[in-house]
């Protein structure tokens, strides 16, 4: 009886949270554009071409994508010529069922120059995929993913925030469905591995909540909730909550 209280108190709670408690957020109209290029045992270079307008505040670039096979060289190229950012991965062999993420390349921009910017795209007898989304106008971002899997396989196993403009988190809470927090930080650096007293993780839905403040002093909030998942981990209940909230 009492879990299932707290299951209750939860639900509301993070349901009077998310409809009530962010009048602070930044709720701003996001004009975004995504440009996708699939390339298959390719060798050549192509360009994805981002426009800037005028007095554009902010130039956010997200660059996603994976590989099977080959090499893939990606530069951010500003409208005079210099490249801002650049990566590369390289993949020996091939494997068509087993991509690679390339994982996420964040560049953001404060008052960028107007004009074409280029992401240069160059492979190698490349096979795979990569995306790149342009956003524009955003004053800050609280990025936060919506799963993790701490199943020790060295991909996704860190539950960790991404921030723009943000100057410092005042409090990163994360709770269990009874209403017991698992972990706390005010290190924006710092990810939880979803362990609790060094216990191994548990699946499930948790819930998180973020307030900070930006670099113009304006305090911020943010809170949701994440699922832990990951193969070998053993579940201890079923998700009953997780399931609602996505009814």
């Amino acid at each position: 009886m009492k879990n299932k209280f707290a299951y209750l108190f939860i639900v509301l709670s993070i349901s009077s949270y998310i409809t009530f408690g962010q009048t602070k957020q930044n709720t701003k109209a996001l004009p975004s554009k995504e440009q996708s290029i699939n390339f298959e045992r390719k060798t050549g270079i192509e360009e994805i071409i981002i426009n800037v307008k005028e007095q554009t505040p902010i130039l956010n670039l997200l660059i996603t994508g994976s590989i099977s096979s080959g090499k893939l060289n990606v530069k951010i190229i500003d409208p005079h010529g210099e490249t801002i950012k650049s990566f590369s991965i390289n993949r020996k062999g091939f494997d068509k069922n087993s991509d690679i993420p390339i994982g996420k390349i964040r560049k953001f921009q404060k008052d960028p120059e107007p004009g074409n910017w280029k992401v240069e795209i160059a492979t190698t007898r490349a096979y795979g995929n990569i995306s790149v989304v342009s956003e524009f106008e955003k004053d800050y971002n609280i990025d936060v993913p919506k799963n993790f899997t701490p199943d020790g396989n060295g991909i996704n196993d860190t539950f960790k925030i991404e921030t723009y403009n943000i100057s410092e988190i005042a409090a990163l809470k994360i709770y269990d469905r009874y209403g017991k927090m698992v972990f706390s930080t005010k290190n924006k650096n710092e990810g939880w591995d979803g362990k609790v007293n060094g216990k191994q993780p548990v699946p499930g839905t948790y819930f998180y909540f973020v307030t900070a403040k930006t670099f113009s002093g304006e305090e911020v909030s943010q809170g949701g909730y994440l699922t832990l998942s990951g193969k070998g981990l053993k579940t201890n209940f079923i998700d009953e909550l997780h399931f609602m909230l996505n009814q």
